[in-house]
């Protein structure tokens, strides 16, 4: 954060993490519902295609223009886990004897055994800290390790490079104004409980920020192990709510001319079957008599599975068998140039598999032993996959916009703050 020049103008934004569009009413979040009506209010809000949306919302660009398409991608020359590569046998014994565990063993038990290697992960990351900020790997193999490196979470949101093209940031410093990044991200263990997190936004309210951010996540947690039914998210939406009220409310008593945006990145679909694809590819391999990862590699998300390697165009038999059909698609050149991915599809994929709306994979390299009953990550066209948005502030009348894009809040945020142009954005301002 930079201390610098006094400036009048003030933009709060709040992440509320898979605030869906429909779960505004006057019941369940009667504070936003009461801000609906005397603000901007964004009735649906479309992110962008893939899992990288804080490019989209600080860039006001989509994957198309930032390349930011999903969490992790494949390139093993800059993987902070490069040197693995030399330990490859050592790294595919932890990989064989966990799936064992997984085979043979209640899941009572398999869970004391992801205890045990979510420290040896730990010991991994605290070892590369040293060299660079710390990574959550997740449950990626151990024999993937050197294959990978994080997108949008590389570098600092606030650092200069941390995305291909110019974020708010970039324009807060050209211009010396100061910030505070309340923004969680993959890179970094959060440091403190979430209520020293809040006290900590409170007191920056106090100091002379131009713009400040702040997430919250709880709802994303909840409908991810839960579903999005109405009897298992009342309780975390009120909370939310009441969250949101708090820091508009101490938001507004030190900057009364300040403006404020909640707003929810995405929605959340029910997950109706899961699909476990790793038993799948691990089977064809097998048969094809190929070696991961010499001779394939993949990545499993929650929505996508992806492949690489030399022989990675054996793999087109089986993600277009029926098995695999019923599941999902294969992303081809017409639908990645519809997503804009053509000129980094290789670091996302040589072969994407894409889940219909609904299915899950798993276990995948984010979960092995809780499916999760919620998810996102579909497409964007679905309405249980959309958001919404509300800003707020002295001068800003009430409108409505039927449907708006996560990419419009940077240029919104910038519009408030005579900020300039974010030229790469292709995001259009709400005022």
């Amino acid at each position: 954060m930079e201390n610098t020049n006094s400036n009048d103008k003030k933009v709060l934004i709040v992440l509320l993490d898979a605030l869906r569009h429909d779960y505004l009413n006057s019941e369940d979040t009667p504070f936003l519902y009461s801000l609906s009506n005397k603000s901007i209010y964004v009735k649906k809000l479309v992110p962008g295609y893939g899992f990288c949306e804080r490019s989209e919302i600080l860039t006001g660009s989509d994957c198309s223009v930032t390349g930011n398409f999903s969490a992790y991608t494949y390139n093993p020359n800059k993987s902070p886990f490069n040197y693995l590569k030399h330990f490859h046998l050592f790294t595919s014994l932890l990989d064989s004897i966990e799936d064992l565990f997984l085979l043979r063993f209640p899941s009572k038990y398999t869970i004391y055994f992801d205890k045990l290697q979510r420290q040896l992960r730990k010991r991994l990351q605290r070892y590369y800290r040293y060299f660079r900020h710390c990574y959550d790997w997740n449950q990626i193999p151990f024999k993937f390790f050197n294959l990978f490196e994080l997108t949008e979470d590389t570098f600092p949101h606030t650092s200069s490079n941390a995305f291909e093209v110019p974020s708010i940031y970039d324009l807060l410093i050209d211009k010396e104004l100061s910030f505070y990044h309340g923004f969680q991200d993959l890179a970094n263990d959060l440091k403190n409980s979430y209520n020293t997190e809040l006290e900590n936004l409170y007191s920056s309210f106090s100091e002379n920020n131009t713009f400040t951010t702040f997430a919250i996540g709880h709802l994303d947690t909840i409908t991810h192990k839960y579903g999005t039914s109405r009897s298992a998210r009342l309780e975390t939406l009120k909370n939310v709510d009441n969250m949101a009220k708090s820091i508009f409310l101490k938001f507004k008593e030190k900057n009364p001319s300040g403006y404020v945006i909640f707003f929810g990145d995405h929605g959340m679909l029910d997950v109706k079957k899961n699909f476990d694809a790793k038993s799948s590819i691990d089977h064809y391999l097998k048969r094809k008599r190929l070696k991961v990862p010499s001779d394939i590699s993949y990545f499993l998300d929650s929505t996508m599975v992806r492949f690489w390697g030399s022989k990675s165009h054996i793999i087109n038999d089986l993600v277009h068998s029926n098995e695999w059909s019923q599941y999902g698609k294969v992303i081809d050149v017409d639908f990645a140039n519809k997503l804009g991915l053509n000129n980094f599809k290789h670091n996302y994929g040589e072969i994407i598999w894409w889940a219909n709306p609904g299915i899950v994979v798993f276990p995948d390299f984010f979960r092995r032993y809780d499916p999760p009953l919620g998810m996102h990550g579909y497409d964007i066209n679905h309405d249980d996959h959309k958001g919404l948005a509300l800003l707020s502030g002295y001068d800003i009348s009430h409108k409505l916009i039927d449907e708006g894009h996560l990419v419009d809040i940077a240029p919104t945020v910038c519009r408030l703050l005579d900020l300039g142009r974010l030229i790469h954005s292709n995001g259009k301002s709400w005022v």
